[in-house]
């Protein structure tokens, strides 16, 4: 927030701290000296509670007023600075998640593919994960989720720089 005072513009302190917060982990990021995480994308089940609509295309594919649900969750991974990202779905959407998305390169980033054979939930996405990330960090979001704020970047920043732990 910007007031003036006197002919002078202040700036309150919290957006000073956030900006500078900002601006030092995305310069730690271009140095490569923060390890670099992984993202990934669950985008399974079968969307039941929107039938029959759903019985013809995935959830995370029907359009929230522009462009499909997905995009929402990948763009949170991207404000987030991930630029490597593993989308896990049912082996019967991953062609039209493909087709959408393709290899994310319009993004600016990379997109891999995985099947999760049966519904099992996010705790055996999570395991399927594992050879996609190697021993990096990872960020895990829901291909339904949608997050949306005013100064969120400086909140994804800042979960993002935590050594341990989960947000």
């Amino acid at each position: 927030m910007v007031c003036q005072k006197e002919k002078r513009v202040v700036i309150e302190l919290d957006v000073v701290k956030q900006w500078f917060q900002t601006f030092l982990y995305v310069g730690k990021l271009e140095r490569g000296v923060v390890e670099m995480r992984k993202g990934v994308l669950v985008a399974g089940g079968v969307g039941s509670r929107l039938h029959p609509v759903t019985l013809g295309v995935s959830k995370q594919l029907l359009p929230i007023y522009d462009k499909p649900m997905v995009f929402y969750p990948l763009s949170i991974l991207m404000l987030s600075g991930i630029r490597e990202v593993l989308l896990i779905s049912t082996p019967a959407d991953l062609d039209a998640y493909q087709k959408v998305l393709g290899d994310g390169n319009r993004f600016g980033i990379e997109i891999q593919y995985l099947a999760q054979e049966s519904p099992r939930g996010v705790g055996q996405a999570l395991l399927l994960s594992q050879p996609f990330a190697l021993d990096n960090p990872i960020c895990l979001i829901l291909g339904d989720n949608v997050f949306y704020g005013q100064d969120f970047r400086p909140l994804l920043l800042e979960a993002c720089a935590k050594e341990k732990g989960a947000t």
